[in-house]
């Protein structure tokens, strides 16, 4: 899996959360077969709200 900040969040640690959070993610399921293509891209928008 690839990843990419699109927008920073202007903090570094919340940037890294980032690929924290992807990395909690692996292994993702595979691909049904009845997709044809064999990448997915997908834009997932983050908020974070700092108290």
């Amino acid at each position: 899996m690839d990843y990419r900040v699109q927008q920073s969040s202007g903090h570094a640690t919340l940037d890294a959360e980032v690929q924290k959070m992807n990395e909690r993610a692996q292994p993702l399921p595979v691909m049904p077969d009845t997709m044809d293509n064999s990448t997915l891209e997908l834009v997932v928008p983050m908020q974070f709200f700092l108290r």
